[in-house]
């Protein structure tokens, strides 16, 4: 204890900053200096899976979040993380966020586990100061979106009209990471922009959506594309990928010709994809290609993606 008390403040905050909250809090108790320093962490994650036993339990676990937000006397609150089940309250979780919010938050994770979910607070959605937000089965409002300096987005068991949504407020969005866990619904065609993406990763695992409407993103500056679908590949498209340099892609029933044109630019690719649910009628050239690892079972393979130069 002695050679942890000769660090500086600033090493010790950073120290506490990676220790979930309520460990934190019971730093407090080492010495006077101790005392108020747990308040000025500028990390704050709240775990609720060990307040689970019953309503008291749990009531302290709610308690504890809130004298945490009141509490912390950080400049900015850095990074608000919230792991939840299925007894957290949608109006205490609402009032949580925007305090972070409030707080000028740059990162924020809302992680609601399986058996419930929650409406996200929509003063969220116009937060000018978040930078990363990872989202994990939650409700998104219908509100319009403007997050200006948001870089980084994981979606996780959540749909396209969510997507959809934030998308569109997200003009400097450099990485989306997304894994789809919807039922099919009806929608129209929708194409959005994405100017500044750089690296795409997309997880979609619901088997059918005839009625859904076609979902295109178009990405010139994307680098890194990464696709695990099992559905197949016609409702939901990749486009306009001129600096594409590395393509991973795993798809189970099929892709077409034109899917298969917007990949032309990688110099790396790996391709996992059953029977082309097209006949080829053109031989595809991909021009920068130095390296391809290739999976597919059916006759004629080779024509689609051989260059004959």
């Amino acid at each position: 204890m002695d050679m942890i008390s000769l660090l500086s403040d600033d090493l010790l905050l950073r120290i506490l900053s990676l220790v979930p909250t309520k460990d934190v809090k019971a730093t407090s108790l080492v010495s006077k200096r101790w005392k108020s320093l747990w308040s000025l962490v500028s990390a704050i994650h709240l775990d609720d899976r060990n307040y689970d036993n019953d309503d008291v339990d749990y009531k302290s676990f709610t308690q504890l979040a809130y004298r945490t937000l009141m509490k912390n006397k950080a400049p900015v609150l850095y990074n608000l993380q919230l792991d939840l089940g299925p007894k957290c309250d949608t109006v205490d979780v609402g009032i949580w966020i925007e305090t972070a919010v409030s707080r000028r938050v740059r990162w924020l994770i809302v992680q609601i586990r399986s058996g419930s979910s929650v409406s996200l607070p929509s003063s969220l959605f116009t937060c000018e100061t978040i930078g990363e937000l990872v989202l994990v089965h939650c409700l998104v409002p219908d509100v319009p979106c403007c997050l200006p300096f948001l870089k980084s987005l994981r979606l996780v068991k959540m749909g396209y009209a969510c997507l959809h949504k934030i998308l569109r407020g997200c003009p400097y969005l450099q990485n989306l990471k997304m894994c789809v866990n919807e039922e099919e619904h009806e929608g129209e065609d929708t194409t959005i922009a994405l100017p500044c993406l750089r690296h795409l990763s997309l997880w979609d695992m619901m088997r059918y959506k005839s009625k859904s409407g076609v979902f295109v993103i178009e990405a010139p500056r994307l680098k890194y594309l990464k696709i695990i679908d099992d559905v197949v590949y016609d409702s939901r498209r990749i486009e306009n990928m001129p600096n594409l340099t590395e393509a991973y892609v795993d798809i189970t029933q099929g892709v077409t010709h034109k899917f298969l044109r917007a990949l032309v630019s990688a110099r790396r690719l790996y391709l996992c994809v059953p029977l082309l649910s097209e006949v080829p009628s053109m031989i595809i050239y991909f021009y920068r290609l130095v390296h391809l690892n290739l999976n597919i079972c059916a006759q004629g393979w080779w024509e689609p993606v051989a260059d004959p130069a």
